[in-house]
């Protein structure tokens, strides 16, 4: 399946810009695209399945910014951040009809997070210090699918960890 999904990473990014209290952000305009999401499942009984997704976000900021000693000095910065995840999910398979099914289960995975900006102060380093590759972990508390077909359907999960929130 392809699914599109909410995450807060826009937020945390920039929750990182806003929150540096050495200097001031100002007119910040930023874009985000949601979650994409690729994922295939497999079953390997009635009441469990297995599968893996591909995940991709990104965030691009352009801000102004106050800085120096007396905040007299001014920059405009362009900042990027995405992410990247990889994932195995567990699901437990339950509530069947001939349409529609619901799961729940839990997802293992790598993350990649790549950040920059174009400041010109050496010493500023908010989003560009973020960028790190680590293993993740997630619960899904709540799926549902829709058949379509009898290989083809759509989704709707609660995620809680990486990649989404919710999608």
């Amino acid at each position: 399946t392809a699914n599109a999904g909410f995450s807060a990473y826009r937020l945390f990014i920039l929750t990182q810009i806003t929150g540096n209290k050495t200097d001031s952000a100002l007119s910040i305009r930023s874009t985000t695209n949601p979650v994409a999401i690729f994922s295939l499942d497999h079953f390997i009984s009635k009441k469990f399945s297995i599968g893996g997704s591909v995940a991709f976000q990104s965030v691009s900021i352009n801000y102004d910014r106050l800085f120096g000693d007396s905040l007299s000095l001014l920059e405009n910065v362009d900042a990027t951040a995405s992410k990247m995840s990889l994932t195995l999910r567990g699901l437990l398979n339950y509530g069947k009809s001939d349409k529609k099914q619901f799961y729940s289960g839990f997802k293992f995975g790598y993350q990649r997070v790549k950040t920059s900006d174009n400041s010109f102060d050496t010493s500023y380093h908010t989003i560009s210090d973020l960028s790190w590759n680590r293993i993740t972990i997630g619960l899904i508390p709540f799926g549902m699918r829709y058949f379509f077909t009898e290989n083809l359907g759509g989704n709707f999960e609660v995620s809680l960890g990486v990649p989404s929130l919710l999608s």
